[in-house]
């Protein structure tokens, strides 16, 4: 028959790939159900089945192919046929006659019956699917090992050796790994000696499927992907990137890739790369036997995890699977009645603490409703909670909390005066429950970023301690101090590094520690400047670099604190391979952060406010690809919210930890107070926040604006928009920072240019606005700023009608030489500012700007 005479039309090709996984899966199981019916025997009838399926993908593979270059090579398919022989028939045979045999007649003559721990009273089709489960979880396990322990690794690389797939090279496995996976998926249920029919059409199913898993058949399986271990995620197991071929590792079903986190399948693209990154690897039959014995030429760029990783990431996902169950369900259960869940929250809170200074002060005794708490609490702010802080801070009497403070989070305050805000041990709790929560939603989203390992940077646990010898730190930095050994051994920074004082040293630090690990796949700071700061530093000392890591040291550890210096020392090994990477890469002149870790595939950081502006310059130092996960609205005072939806960046309020209060921004600006509570709020509208923490803060007015994005279920989604404070009006335009912030991100991105920082101050005496900008690129300085002051016209009809007026000057744009915003967030930490939360002010007065700014101009802008 010609092939003109088998080919498809389009309308016969775009129904096939649906058809054909359930059309030959169906014709097989008839055919071995007749063959049965007609005394064929089961073994018979199972070959005569598979060979039967294998005929029917094969014309399959000839008249709808999915790549017309993987058709089979003739040599290729020599030794195809040979591991199908000898590997896949003769010698699970030689076992099922040797090892099977000999065990069943040991346990026998032992006295021992494992047959009764199957169920072979259950309905056959029930006992098959139990077969497949089980067989599938213990193969599951042993495939992740195959890809994670080295000596196994050098067994199934042979495996993953073809460069193209087809229904025939399905058999390519080392005999030695086919003996482990006769154990896992054939020999324990010898042992519980199911019935030959389950054994039968488990290999129905299970030759049919494999070979449709490899086969070079357009398929489509949609919903199936979500059960069945299918060609269209197989693929991707193939990957010649070691990023993407460590997924999908299901025999016949994918529920436990689904279940552990490690299934794969973007939808945007498709697999066309196969094979090992060794592309001298041997091809025929005899090498690849001995092959795996052979140090050097094995797959050596693959990425090899120890079983210790393995354990952690075992771990991991049982944790994840327990907070899905417990805390997760039950903060998505008060998300369905936010009004109870807070008025409960503030009966508890107001309970709890009536014994207090401050509740007695205000009669909390006699609050029984949401409005008595209203008349009876006014409003506060820190400079109102002062004298019951100090107070508490002397004498350690409980003036705002039943429960005394652990620590304090030290802040810069309005006054000039630092604020220290009280943090409880059930403050800490609250943390480290949300940070859960936080963490369960990137997994779920990107469960690959938790399977290697963490570069997170948070500020000190302990910065110091006040008069009274109580510490004041970061909430966030005790967590990290205390998270659990598991989750710590993630981590590649270890927490004695942020109690570094200098700054230049400390960042240092962090990157030579991270630099020798590669599989970092995922990176996490309050402020995405962090990540520039870093990759800057990398090409600045890229010499000093690879010297410490040729020696295996840190050039600067004299001037390391020892606990510090104790802490990193069996960090700075750095194996040869890496080495040898780190020299190719960091010779390069443009190497950016997905050169130093190309498996990233999650960045955590704020992307808000001014932060937008760092955010839009780092993501051209990613990978394709990589999540951007806002951690939602945190302050040192309270954590505000918690992003639940990684994609979006739908953040829920911490509603079961503090009790929130809100005025519409206009309404509060213009001196009314009519406050509503969470299920009160409308959808894309700005706020103020007022917040009762269980920490001692009532009604307390950070002065930070949200604006509401969404509803899950009936709770409202938020996003930070800006500090109250970042509005100015010189002559009464009442520009926000919010309006200067999308004006000069417009703009960047119109004109091609990307900034690193920048900032807008307010010259009332001048009348006029500066911008000071420390851009990488731009070409044309007079056009940039004359399409900001475009762009903020639009934005801001008052600014506009001033500027038409003459009120308001033009606009002046000065470029700043590099290292200004650096300089500026150093003087910023000093004056009080907390690293871990480290947050820049866009749009400021000029008079309250304490900061020698026109030092840094560019004289040659």
């Amino acid at each position: 028959m010609s092939a003109d005479a088998l080919a498809v039309n389009p309308k016969q090709r775009k129904i096939l790939p649906w058809l054909a996984y359930p059309g030959v899966m169906l014709i097989g199981f008839s055919s071995y159900l007749t063959a049965v019916s007609l005394g064929l025997g089961l073994q018979l009838a199972s070959y005569a089945t598979a060979i039967l399926a294998g005929a029917l993908i094969m014309l399959l593979e000839y008249v709808c192919p999915h790549y017309n270059e993987w058709q089979g090579r003739v040599d290729d398919v020599r030794v195809d046929i040979l591991f199908m022989l000898a590997v896949q028939i003769a010698f699970p045979t030689l076992l099922a006659v040797t090892v099977s045999v000999a065990a069943v007649n040991f346990l026998s003559d032992a006295g021992l019956r494992p047959v009764s721990l199957w169920p072979h009273h259950w309905p056959v089709a029930i006992q098959v699917a139990l077969m497949l489960l089980t067989a599938d979880f213990l193969r599951y396990w042993l495939h992740v090992a195959a890809h994670t322990y080295e000596p196994l690794w050098r067994l199934h690389a042979v495996h993953h050796s073809v460069d193209k797939l087809y229904w025939l090279n399905v058999g390519r496995f080392h005999p030695v790994e086919k003996g482990l996976q006769y154990l896992l998926d054939a020999f324990p249920f010898v042992l519980l000696q199911v019935g030959p029919d389950i054994l039968a059409l488990y290999f129905v199913f299970y030759s049919i499927n494999g070979f449709f898993q490899h086969s070079n058949v357009e398929l489509r399986f949609g919903w199936l992907n979500y059960v069945i271990s299918s060609a269209e995620l197989h693929r991707w197991h193939h990957s010649r990137t070691p990023g993407e071929s460590n997924s999908n590792y299901g025999n016949n079903l994918i529920v436990w890739d689904v279940l552990f986190g490690s299934r794969f399948l973007p939808d945007d693209r498709n697999v066309d790369d196969l094979g090992l990154p060794n592309s001298n690897y041997p091809m025929i039959f005899l090498s690849q036997m001995k092959t795996p014995f052979i140090k050097g030429i094995e797959d050596t760029d693959s990425e090899i995890l120890s079983w210790r990783e393995v354990a952690l990431n075992f771990l991991l996902w049982l944790r994840m699977f327990r907070l899905r169950l417990t805390l997760w369900r039950r903060f998505l259960k008060a998300t369905r009645e936010p009004r109870q869940t807070q008025m409960r929250l503030l009966r508890q809170i107001l309970t709890t603490n009536q014994s207090t200074q401050f509740g007695h002060d205000h009669r909390f005794a006699e609050i029984s409703s949401y409005e008595d708490f209203c008349n009876t609490v006014p409003v506060q702010t820190y400079e109102t909670l002062r004298p019951y802080i100090d107070r508490q801070m002397e004498d350690g009497s409980a003036q705002l909390s039943a429960e005394a403070p652990v620590m304090y989070a030290r802040t810069s305050g309005t006054s000039g005066t630092a604020k220290h805000v009280p943090i409880l041990q059930r403050t800490l709790v609250q943390h480290r429950r949300a940070q859960s929560l936080f963490s369960v939603a990137q997994f779920d989203a990107v469960p690959e970023a938790y399977y290697g390992r963490a570069l997170g940077i948070v500020s000190p646990a302990i910065e110091g301690r006040l008069g009274n010898g109580m510490p004041y730190g970061s909430a966030s930095g005790h967590a990290y101090k205390n998270m659990p050994g598991p989750a710590r051994a993630k981590y590649v920074i270890p927490w004695q590094v942020f109690e570094v004082e200098d700054y230049d040293l400390k960042y240092l630090l962090i990157l030579r520690l991270a630099v020798t690990v590669k599989n970092i796949t995922h990176l996490a700071s309050a402020n995405p400047s962090t990540f520039l700061k870093l990759l800057e530093l990398a090409h600045q000392n890229r010499d000093q670099l690879l010297a410490d890591i040729e020696l295996q040291t840190f050039g600067r550890m004299a001037e390391l604190p020892q606990t510090v210096a104790d802490a990193i020392v069996n960090r700075l090994r750095c194996g040869e391979s890496r080495r040898r990477e780190l020299q190719t890469i960091m010779r390069s002149e443009n190497f950016d952060l997905g050169d130093l870790w190309p498996y990233l595939r999650l960045v955590t950081t704020w992307t808000g406010g001014s932060c937008g502006i760092a955010l839009a310059a780092l993501r051209r130092y990613l990978p394709a690809g990589v999540r951007i996960a806002d951690p939602g609205y945190l302050a040192s005072e309270f954590r505000g919210s918690i992003t639940i939806d990684t994609e979006t960046n739908a953040s829920v309020p911490t509603l079961t930890e503090n009790f929130f209060e809100f005025v519409e921004k206009y309404s509060w600006e213009r001196g009314d107070q009519d406050f509503l509570t969470l299920d009160q709020l409308t959808n894309d509208t700005q706020y103020y926040v007022f917040a009762t923490t269980q920490s001692g803060l009532y009604r307390y007015c950070i002065d930070d604006i949200i604006r509401t994005t969404g509803f899950i279920h009936r709770t409202p989604t938020i996003a930070f928009v800006q500090k109250g404070r970042g509005i100015t009006s010189i002559t009464g335009e009442k520009l926000s920072e919010s309006q200067v912030v999308t004006a000069v991100q417009e703009t960047l991105a119109n004109q091609g240019a990307s900034a690193t920082f920048f900032l807008v101050l307010a010259d009332v005496e001048a009348a006029r606005y500066r911008l000071l900008l420390e851009c990488d690129v731009l070409s044309d300085l007079s056009a940039f700023t004359s399409a900001v002051e475009t762009a903020l016209g639009l934005a801001n009809i008052e600014y506009k009608e001033k500027r038409a007026s003459g009120r308001l000057s033009a606009l002046e744009c000065h470029l700043m030489r590099k290292g200004f915003f650096e300089s500026y967030k150093r003087h910023a930490l000093a004056d009080g500012q907390r690293e871990g939360q480290y947050k820049v002010l866009a749009l400021q007065y000029e008079a309250d700007f304490e900061f020698d700014w026109d030092s840094w101009i560019d004289n040659l802008e």
